[in-house]
Formats: C-alpha cells, sequence, structure tokens
C-alpha cells in the first residue's frame, strides 16, 4: 500500500528545526528519578508511628474517609506517576513554562527498596535522663540523616536496577534531582483538627530537604563508616561520585481523621530543589508570608496541602519567571498600570522604589482565572469544574450549619488524586493586590541561609524582614500568636483584609500610604512619599471571611488592577535614580557639575568610587555618555548567581580617591598617586571629555579651588596648580615636620582682597598662606603637643563674631575643638571636649570625624559650627556653647557612631530657618530645626543604602537647588546614589548644600550671606540654665546659663535630699548672654540625686532657677 508523503522543502523543514530549538532553548529541565522506600515490617505494631513500615500499612487509616490521596496503591508507580503530574503542571503554570518537570520512578524490576530497620528505628521519641534539648534534637537529626544514608545506600546496591547508574544530562540547561518516597506518614498533621493536643505519633518522619547548605550532612559525622558523606552522599563506579541534595517525602501526610494531601510538601520540595528560599522563618517556625507564598508553610499547605498556591512576586523575579516593571513618576508625579493577574505571563509585577536597597512589589493574585468565578480540577483522568467559593467542599467531611450542629456527610467531597488545576491561586483566602516590602540588605544575608525571614538573635529584630506583607488592614497579624478555644497556640495565615481594596465594617480600604502602621515607609521608618491605589476593572465582588474575628470581607475579582502610584508633591518627574556606580563612595565624593553650555542641560551629578571611577549623570540620574561597561558581581543568594551591574565611567579607574572638587565643567580628583583634571566638552553637543593629571604621592589632603588655583597640602608643603592645566604655581614648603589633615580657606587676612589658604596638622598646628606675601606662617598648637598626638583635626573659617575678622574653628576626632582669632593668632575662647572619638577600621578616616559645616541656624546673625559626634547633634556659637536644644540626641535605641558625613543645612519646611540635615549610616536623613526638635512630618527621608551590619559605610550627602523652592537632595552610600525632591525647600542666602560648603570645598562661608544681627532686648532674667553631663560621672560637669543682661552676682547651690546644702559655687560669668564654668567642686559630692539652685542679682532685683542632677561616683 502507497502511503501519501507530504514533502516540505528544506528551507521549511530548517525553520521548523530552528523554532523548535528556540523554543526549548529557554526552558529549564528538572529530571526527577523518585525512589520508593519501605522499611522492615513492624511486628506487633509500634504505636509510635504510622502505619509498620510498608506502603499502605495504617489500619488507621484503612477505616478513615481519606478519599483524596487515598491507600490501596501507594506502593505503585502510577500513584506516584499522578502526584508528580501535578507537580509538573504546578511548575509549567508558575514558571510560564519556562521550567519542565520530568521524572523516573524506581525500582523499576521490583516494588521497593526495603530498609534492615524499623521506621522506630531512625525516630527516638524521648530524651534520655539528663539529656538537654538540644542534645536531643541533634540526636534525632543524626537519626533522620542515618536513615537517608541507608535509603541512598540500598538504591545504589544494584547497578542494574538504581536510580544513580544513568548518564548524567549534558545541557546545562538540564538538571536531575533525587527524591526519596518512603513509607510511612508525615508528622506535619499530628494530631489532625485537635492540633497538637492529639498528636500521638511522635515516632513519624518530617519531609527535609536535605543539601549541603543547611550542614545536614554533617550529621553523619559521627560514623566512622560515613566520614566521608560530610557534604553528601560519595557513590562509586557510578556516572555521579556525590549526591549533595535528596528530596524526601512521606507516603502520606494524612493523619488521626485529617485529610491532607503531599502535593504541596512535593512541590516545595521540588521549590527547594530548584534554589528557591525558604520564607517562612526557619529559626522559629513562625509563617512570614501566610497563605500568600508557597515557601511559606502557610502557603504551600493551602486547602489542606492538595493545592500550594502561587509563588509571591519577589520569588517569581527571583525566578526569572514574572516580568517586572518599574515605576517612575511621569509629569504628573505618578505611575499608572493595568496589572494583570498573577501567573498571566506578561508584566505582571510593578516595582517601585523606596530606597537603594528597599522597594515595593505589586501583584494582583486572583483565586479564579475564569469570568465567571469558577475553577476546573483534574482529579485522575476527569475534570471538575466548580466556584471558587466551593472549593472547601472538596476537602470536608462534614458539613454543619452556622452553629456547627446539625452535621451532615458531604457527598461533594473530592475522591482520587489532583494532577491539575487551572488556578494555583485558588486556594488564596482572597482575590486581589498585594503589596511586598522587599529589604535587598537582609535577603543578602540570609539568602545564603537558604532563607528570606529567619530570627538571628541580636542580628536582626523582628522587623528586619526580607520579604513582608504590607497587610492592607494595617494590623500586621500574620505570623503572630494568638490562643484558640482549646488555648492552644494559633496563628493568622492571612485574609481578604490583608489584600487591596477590600471593604470591611463598611469602610473601603483602597491604598496604602506614606504613614499610619503599614505604610511605604523604609524599614528604619524612613518617609518615601509614595502610596499606591488600586481600583478593580470589573465590580464583581467576592466576600470571605476575616482571620479570627469572622467579620466579611468583601474583595473584588478582576482579572486586572488599576494600580497608580502617586510620589505627591515631592515627584522628580523622569527620575532614574537610584543607580549603582559598582564601587563605594565616600563623603565629599559626589558634587554637582555644570555641563558645557552646548548641552540642553545645565547640572549634571559626578561621583568618584573609593577606587577612582569617575561617573557623570544627569540631574535626574539620565545617561549623559556613552560607553556603557557592565560589572559582574557575585550575588550572595542560594544559586550563587552573578549580579550583573551596567556603569557609565569616564576612562578607567584613576586609583584610590581621597578627594574630588569641581568648578563650572571641570571635575579635580585627588587620588593616592595623582591629582586629575576631568574637564567635560561637548562637541557636536555630543558630551566628551579630556583628562590631565599630575604624580603626587604620599598623605595628601584636598583638593580644594581658590580663584585659578587648586590646592593640595601634604607632608612636604602647600602645593597649588593652576587650575586650567594642572601647571604647578608653587610650593611652599614645612619648615618643620608638618603632618597635614585637612584645609579651609579663611578670609582676607592681609588686605589684598583674597583668600587665605589654612592648614591643619595632626598635632593641632594651624598653618596660614597669605596670599599677598606668599608667606607661611604656623601657629603654635592652642594646647599641650602630648594631648594632640595623631589626631585628625577638622577645620572651618568664617566671621563667627561678626566682627569684620574671620576666625577658625577647629574640630579633632576625639572631640577636642577650639576657636582661634585669625589676627591674634590666640585661642579665642577655651578648649572644648565633646562627646565623640569611635575609632574607625578605615586608615583614610583615623577616628569618628563629622566635617564641619558653618551656619545661622536660629536666626541671631552669629554663625554657628555644626558637627557629629557618637549619637548627638552639636551646633556652637563662638565661644563653644552649644545653643539651646543641642546637643541633639539621634537615636534613642542603638547609638548612631562612626559618624563622618556632613550635616547640611537647608530650609526644608520654609519657615525661614534653617533646618539641618543630619545623613545617617542606616540609609535615613533626619532635619532637626533651630530648637533642636526632630521634624516629624515627611522626615526622616529615605536617600541612603539601607543596613544594619559591621560594615559601616556612611551616607554622602549634598543638594542642589533645582529652583527656589525645589531642592534635590542627593545620596552616595555602598555603591550606590540616590536623589529625593523636597519640595517644601525654601531658598535660603546662608545655607550649606555641599561637603565643606560647596563643590571647591572651601570650608568657608561668607559673612555677606548672613542676615543682619538682631539686637535681643535686655531683660533680668535667666533665660536658660543647666549642669551637663547628667548624670555627672568621675566629677566632671559644667554649668551653662544664659542671662537677660549683665549681673552682679551669681551663685550655684546643690542640696541632698534632706535639703542640706553640701556644695556652693561662686560664678564668675555675669554677662548677658551665655556662661559656662567648670564645677571641679563637684568631685567631692558622693552618688545620690541633688537639687541645683542658680541665684543671679541683677541691679535692683533676684532671680533664681532650680534643676535636678545625679551624681555617679
Amino acid at each position: 500500500m502507497q502511503k501519501n508523503i507530504h514533502k516540505f522543502p528544506r528551507s521549511t523543514i530548517l525553520l521548523l528545526i530552528l523554532a523548535v530549538v528556540a523554543l526549548w532553548a529557554d526552558i529549564d529541565t528538572l529530571e526527577i528519578y523518585a525512589f520508593k522506600v519501605e522499611f522492615k515490617y513492624e511486628d506487633p505494631d509500634n504505636s509510635l508511628t504510622t502505619g509498620r513500615g510498608l506502603f499502605d500499612s495504617d489500619a488507621d487509616t484503612a477505616s478513615a474517609n481519606y478519599s483524596l490521596d487515598p491507600m490501596g496503591n501507594r506502593a505503585s508507580s502510577l500513584y506516584w506517576t499522578k502526584h508528580l503530574d501535578f507537580a509538573k503542571n504546578y511548575f509549567a503554570a508558575a514558571s510560564c513554562n519556562k521550567l519542565h518537570i520530568s521524572y523516573k520512578l524506581f525500582p523499576q524490576h521490583k516494588r521497593s527498596y526495603v530498609l534492615d530497620k524499623g521506621i522506630i528505628d531512625y525516630n527516638r521519641t524521648a530524651r534520655k535522663k539528663d539529656e538537654k534539648v538540644a542534645e536531643f534534637d541533634d540526636a534525632r537529626s543524626q537519626d533522620y540523616m542515618t536513615f537517608v544514608w541507608d535509603a541512598l545506600q540500598k538504591a545504589a546496591e544494584d547497578p542494574k536496577d538504581s536510580p544513580f547508574a544513568d548518564e548524567l544530562p549534558l545541557s546545562p540547561r538540564k538538571k536531575r534531582a533525587y527524591l526519596i518516597i518512603h513509607a510511612g506518614a508525615s508528622r506535619l498533621v499530628d494530631g489532625g483538627s485537635m492540633g497538637t493536643a492529639g498528636a500521638d505519633t511522635p515516632g513519624d518522619f518530617m519531609d527535609v530537604f536535605v543539601n549541603k547548605r543547611n550542614d545536614t550532612w554533617g550529621y553523619l559525622a559521627g560514623d566512622s563508616l560515613r566520614k566521608k558523606s560530610k557534604k553528601g552522599f560519595v557513590l562509586e563506579n557510578y556516572p555521579l561520585d556525590t549526591i549533595h541534595e535528596v528530596m524526601v517525602l512521606s507516603e502520606t501526610a494524612s493523619q488521626d481523621g485529617l485529610n491532607w494531601g503531599t502535593n504541596g510538601i512535593l512541590v516545595n520540595q521540588i521549590a527547594q530543589q530548584l534554589g528557591m528560599p525558604q520564607t517562612y522563618d526557619i529559626v522559629k517556625g513562625i509563617s512570614r508570608l501566610g497563605y500568600y507564598d508557597v515557601m511559606d508553610f502557610a502557603g504551600y499547605n493551602a486547602a489542606n496541602g492538595f493545592l500550594p498556591v502561587l509563588p509571591s512576586a519577589w520569588l517569581r523575579a527571583f525566578m526569572g519567571w514574572s516580568k517586572t516593571i518599574n515605576a517612575r513618576p511621569n509629569s504628573q508625579g505618578e505611575f499608572e498600570f493595568e496589572l494583570p493577574r498573577a501567573g498571566s505571563c506578561g508584566n505582571d509585577i510593578v516595582r517601585i522604589d523606596i530606597s537603594p536597597s528597599e522597594h515595593l512589589l505589586v501583584e494582583n493574585r486572583q483565586r479564579s482565572a475564569q469570568k465567571n468565578g469558577n475553577i476546573k480540577i483534574e482529579l485522575d483522568n476527569k475534570s471538575v469544574e466548580i466556584p471558587v467559593d466551593s472549593l472547601h467542599l472538596m476537602f470536608q467531611d462534614s458539613i454543619c450549619n452556622d452553629k456547627g450542629t446539625d452535621c451532615k456527610i458531604n457527598k461533594r467531597k473530592a475522591k482520587g488524586i489532583i494532577t491539575n488545576i487551572d488556578s494555583y491561586d485558588a486556594a488564596l483566602p482572597a482575590s486581589g493586590v498585594a503589596i511586598w516590602h522587599v529589604n535587598d540588605w537582609v535577603l543578602r544575608e540570609t539568602l545564603k541561609y537558604n532563607a528570606v525571614n529567619l530570627w538571628s538573635g541580636d542580628a536582626f529584630r523582628d522587623y528586619h524582614f526580607g520579604i513582608s506583607l504590607l497587610e492592607a488592614d494595617g494590623i500586621p497579624s500574620i505570623g503572630k500568636e494568638f490562643k484558640n478555644a482549646l488555648g492552644q497556640p494559633a496563628f493568622d495565615y492571612g485574609s481578604g483584609a490583608d489584600l487591596l481594596p477590600h471593604i470591611r465594617k463598611g469602610d473601603t480600604v483602597n491604598n496604602l500610604k506614606t504613614q499610619g502602621y503599614t505604610n511605604s515607609a523604609t524599614t528604619f521608618g524612613a518617609y518615601s512619599g509614595i502610596e499606591v491605589s488600586v481600583s478593580p476593572m470589573t465590580k464583581t465582588t467576592e466576600k470571605t471571611a476575616n482571620s479570627f474575628l469572622g467579620d466579611s470581607v468583601i474583595n473584588w475579582r478582576s482579572a486586572a488592577m488599576k494600580v497608580k502610584v502617586s510620589w505627591g508633591e515631592d515627584a522628580l518627574a523622569g527620575s532614574e535614580w537610584p543607580r549603582q556606580i559598582g564601587d563605594g563612595i565616600l563623603p565629599g565624593h559626589g558634587v554637582m557639575i555644570d555641563l558645557p553650555k552646548s548641552v540642553k542641560q545645565e547640572k549634571a551629578v559626578a561621583v568618584l568610587s573609593q577606587q577612582g571611577l569617575l561617573q557623570v549623570f544627569g540631574a535626574k540620574g539620565e545617561v549623559l555618555f556613552d560607553g556603557v561597561q557592565v560589572l559582574e558581581k557575585e550575588h550572595p543568594s542560594i544559586a550563587d548567581s552573578i549580579e550583573e551591574i551596567s556603569i557609565w565611567p569616564l576612562g578607567s579607574p584613576l586609583g584610590e580617591s581621597w578627594g574630588l572638587a569641581a568648578r563650572d565643567s571641570s571635575l579635580f580628583s585627588l587620588h593616592q598617586n595623582s591629582l586629575v583634571k576631568t574637564q567635560l566638552v561637548a562637541p557636536a553637543e555630543k558630551l566628551s571629555y579630556q583628562r590631565q593629571s599630575v604624580e603626587l604621592s604620599g598623605h595628601k589632603v584636598g583638593p580644594m579651588l581658590s580663584d585659578s588655583l587648586v590646592w593640595v597640602a601634604d607632608e612636604q608643603g602647600l602645593k597649588a596648580f593652576e587650575t586650567s592645566s594642572l601647571k604647578e604655581r608653587f610650593i611652599i614648603k614645612w619648615t618643620k615636620e608638618f603632618y597635614p589633615t585637612d584645609m579651609a580657606m579663611c578670609g582676607d587676612l592681609d588686605g589684598d582682597g583674597k583668600g587665605e589658604v589654612a592648614v591643619i596638622a595632626n598635632d593641632g598646628r594651624l598653618g596660614i598662606f597669605y596670599s599677598q606675601s606668599h608667606n607661611l606662617s604656623v601657629f603654635p598648637s592652642m594646647g599641650n603637643h602630648t594631648d594632640f598626638n595623631d589626631v585628625h583635626f577638622n577645620l572651618a573659617c568664617t566671621d563667627f563674631n561678626r566682627n569684620g575678622r574671620p576666625e577658625a574653628f577647629i574640630l579633632g576626632d576625639k572631640g577636642t575643638a577650639w576657636f582661634v582669632n585669625l589676627k591674634t593668632k590666640k585661642r579665642q575662647a577655651m578648649i572644648r571636649n565633646y562627646d565623640c572619638g569611635i575609632q574607625s577600621e578605615n586608615p583614610k578616616i583615623p577616628g569618628e570625624i563629622s566635617p564641619i559645616t558653618l551656619a545661622d541656624i536660629n536666626g541671631d546673625g552669629y554663625p554657628e559650627a555644626i558637627f557629629l559626634g557618637r549619637n548627638n547633634l552639636y551646633a556652637v556659637d563662638s565661644n563653644g556653647v552649644p545653643l539651646a536644644g543641642f546637643p541633639v540626641l539621634l537615636s534613642k535605641n542603638l547609638p548612631e557612631e562612626l559618624l563622618y558625613s556632613t550635616p547640611l543645612a537647608a530650609d526644608v519646611n520654609g519657615d525661614g530657618f534653617l533646618e539641618i540635615l543630619v545623613p545617617l549610616s542606616t540609609g535615613k536623613v533626619l532635619a532637626v530645626d533651630h530648637q533642636g526638635k526632630l521634624l516629624k512630618d515627611k522626615w526622616p527621608r529615605s536617600v541612603g543604602f539601607t543596613a544594619y551590619d559591621s560594615i559601616y559605610q556612611p551616607l554622602s550627602l549634598w543638594g542642589f537647588p533645582g529652583t527656589d523652592k525645589n531642592l534635590l537632595l542627593y545620596g552616595g552610600q555602598r555603591d550606590f546614589v540616590n536623589a529625593q525632591n523636597i519640595a517644601e525647600y525654601r531658598n535660603h542666602p546662608g545655607q550649606w548644600l555641599d561637603y565643606k560648603g560647596g563643590a571647591e570645598r572651601q570650608s568657608w562661608l561668607d559673612p555677606k550671606k548672613l542676615s543682619a544681627i538682631k539686637v535681643q532686648k535686655s531683660t533680668k532674667s535667666i533665660d536658660e540654665f543647666m549642669i551637663f553631663p547628667n548624670p555627672v560621672r568621675q566629677g566632671k560637669a559644667q554649668v551653662r546659663y544664659s542671662l537677660g543682661t549683665v549681673a552682679q552676682k551669681a551663685v550655684l547651690k546643690l542640696f541632698d535630699i534632706a535639703g542640706n546644702e553640701v556644695l556652693k559655687v561662686d560664678l564668675h560669668g555675669l554677662g548677658k548672654g551665655y556662661n559656662e564654668q567648670y564645677l571641679g567642686e563637684i568631685k567631692a559630692l558622693g552618688s545620690d540625686v541633688y537639687s541645683v539652685l542658680l541665684e543671679v542679682w541683677f541691679e535692683g532685683e533676684k532671680k533664681q532657677k532650680w534643676d535636678r542632677i545625679a551624681v555617679v561616683r
């Protein structure tokens, strides 16, 4: 008989082959080699285990109504083929067909591999005498691993019928995995519906994914025969030499009358094999994501373990299974998107950055994929279609009325094995939009432990989650413990009230706000300004019950949800921040720079990394230069993946960076061995750059720009180079050994109209270079040289007293500070010692030092010196006396230390006063007003990288006024640069918006920018009075008081708790304004609480004020 053969052209056949190859090229395959294991038959039956060691051997199960996953054929390969079919279909749907599951069952020539021991031999149920709980737990773990080892050994005995005999896959997109399916029940639901109170078979197994990352193989170390298997099961004479990972699955999970499925356990085990981390707290065993994620035990046990839900948004993005769209503000400061159902294989995740290390993920979780709200379930070889609201009827044995009485047999309970469903989110508590808060830093710390959320004692607190659901009802109850009617622990795993939108008790909740218990702030409470609102595209609602309370919750069934993201008035339209720059950034290494006039944009942001990589972006983060480079960095995930980072450097790294300054379109960077000028040019409107350099070695400070010169100070002397060519203009050598730590411009001291350059050494000596005479004068140290040996001093200058003569403020990294009259070359006020001085491991920052900020924050016309030190913000006048309300405590919890960043001064709330912006190592920026009070409305801000670990990286902060009513606040931290817009900003002539006051790094505040001096009316009053520190320790204390006019006499008296006068001190400070005196007499007092009386005699009148102090010896 002749066959009719249709002949295709060769070109068509080739195209078909290529199409098939292209289709499969993007698909990963996991081959599961599953093998069945039974135990030595128990005779008599051990009451501490379920079954007698063989499949289908539990008499209680035979009499129970376990119609789903029924017993009778569990030893057959066909039974497990159906379960593996479910897993195959699940991952095809979850991965959008990017993952294919294939499987093969062993043994192929007999029923199972039979071990020589019974179940109870691998599960000790009671502690020995004097055995500690931890020792008992270790013993149980060792027993479990002994079972795994024995099972693998049995499977390896016969090479002709072993799962290890097949050759390994050659394709890098195909992976082999092994699954032990053993007889007996899982201990997961021992006790059935009665919970742990009814648990009676502690000898049953748990289902554990064995792998080398969680060190489970280490429990075999005590057995001399198995020492070679510390990191895996070693095979001999097989294609595979070592098995490192093994999945383990029990025959059944049904126990004590509760019909429970193994589909969820199987899916979770396979997911771990694929590299997906658990999302519940693996240390405390507490749910963190509830029903909304398959890697949380609540999620994979949804619908009584038969219908695990989909992976949450982060996991699908992590695995590359879902597409994510980044939300960016448009010209109206908004972003709108029609969000399809999760798992629909489109752009089904919206990402919203709230800081460089934290973001929100928004997804639309729908229980049904059908418009009518039905779901289609495949059981064995038949299909059932039911309303999703009736899903629970498939698993209940009986149906009762609302009062729990009049129960009848549920004839609609399903029978057989579930192999597929058209919506794997069918078992969710409700439909709606879930918003997830993701902390990348926490993930980097926890993924190495195959986890996302875990308690680590003092390392992380309960609010340090890698992923958390922002529960829409404002009550973060998922994972919190309650008590049920039996007094047993009960937990909330989620309800419709956790999703947007929903109606509960008549209130409609459809948005996530910037404030409130559930909000869009960062982990440390920094304001992001982001609001997310959600509205359904259909009017179909569904009614569900709220967790525990039982009241109704209305949600919407909608295949697409309209998501609107708003940044409010602080929106930075067109922003492309944050940017990853590939390397860390130090304070002062970010600056604003002008672009060439031929370029439409006016301003750009230049950043210099620690290794000298220079990059320039537009003010909104736009890429300005060609020449993208892709860096590969190891991402500490469980998959050992490589993270690709795109950067746009201006040439190769210039060497370890020491400083950065800018003027017009030129950048001047100081490096370990050179001073480099990078000039931005734009021929034919295309940006480019030109570069010059001069060799400089050794320790140095700078660069600083003044007039036509760029200044650098090193151990040889003070060097000046021409800004146009970097040609050396002159060098003034030190006459004695001089180790510079900082430099500043200090006003015109010689009358030539030019400012003088000041340099401070590590022993407190101050060098002044006079521009007219080119002479260098070195002032002696203002104290004992031994007191200031090898100290890092910072320096800043202005006319503090408003007398027409500039002064210098000098601050050491140990907290020592003083003012210098640059005309008289004498110390202007007493030496002060502020609380700072934490040592750093970074050799370039030898101690805790915050560069000095100069600003008039209280509006009296006199500038203050502002700096940070050991969890405090200081603002001091020209006498070194802190202003009223200062110092400000930065953190009431763990202290903020190692403060190297520069505070800024700007009017960020429009009240006419300058606020102090304080950058913290946790990535947030505080705002402090002129009274020393923290701003709370829209502050603190999230600018930097949220982190909380031993790797200290300061937040570098600088600002640029886009308009008189718009401040762009930039932050550089770790390897990120970010920006926020401050809409309430108002321009102020005396503002301090950059490191050392400006791009030229002069540390000089021009007195012309200060307001007129406010003359205070004289009053016979004591305005302020305090003794500090309080409590007084080691007898060291000072009294500070402010007088409304000149006094005639002042006395301080201390009284004990009995009212006895124990100390009287005559005070010398009688002038108007602030007065301060050291109280050495307190050393004689013992530990106690004392009342303190300040008495002041004015002309014809006496005033007094009380205070209370504690003295600690």
